[in-house]
């Protein structure tokens, strides 16, 4: 009478990994069901000796084990494959042509911050502009008082340094 067992339980009582028993699970290559969310693998002797030739490590029966395949099933093989080569090409296109339409979203938001900051800086040039004409009458006014004030300030440095240089012994 055949028994169902779960996968870990299968795994270790054939020696075989529980990714290869889900990928065998996937390609429908071996008896399984789904009870409560788990996966159980019919455990009988004619599965068993079928899963142990193919589970050694022996290239020559695993070679013997496939010619034992009937076409078919080889053919769906690779079809199965080959979807599934397909399918990641073509989720990772799908993924390669939003980033690039995010990046060009995102790069034209920029062009757009770059334009509107050169609109300021023009707008700014010309304020300063026109603050320096207005203020331009007032200039010769301001340069005379900037003037003594640095005479002053000059003659105060050489009353210091004049100072010092006469207290020094030579």
């Amino acid at each position: 009478m055949p028994s169902w067992l779960p996968l870990l339980n299968y795994s270790t009582k054939y020696n075989i990994s529980l990714s290869t028993l889900r990928r065998r699970i996937k390609a429908r290559s071996i008896e399984f069901k789904l009870d409560q969310g788990k996966y159980l693998i019919l455990d009988d002797s004619a599965s068993a000796q079928t899963t142990a030739v193919v589970s050694t490590p022996k290239k020559a029966e695993v070679k013997a084990h496939h010619q034992e395949m009937p076409t078919a099933s080889v053919s769906s093989e690779i079809s199965h494959s080959n979807f599934v080569e397909a399918s990641v090409l073509t989720s990772a296109n799908r993924l390669v042509e939003e980033i690039k339409s995010a990046y060009a979203k995102i790069l034209q938001e920029k062009e757009e911050q770059i334009s509107q900051l050169k609109e300021e800086i023009v707008d700014l040039k010309m304020l300063v502009r026109i603050l320096e004409d207005t203020s331009r009458p007032n200039a010769p006014l301001q340069i005379e008082e900037q003037k003594k004030s640095d005479a002053t300030s000059i003659a105060s440095d050489n009353d210091f340094l004049f100072s010092d240089f006469q207290t020094r012994d030579i």
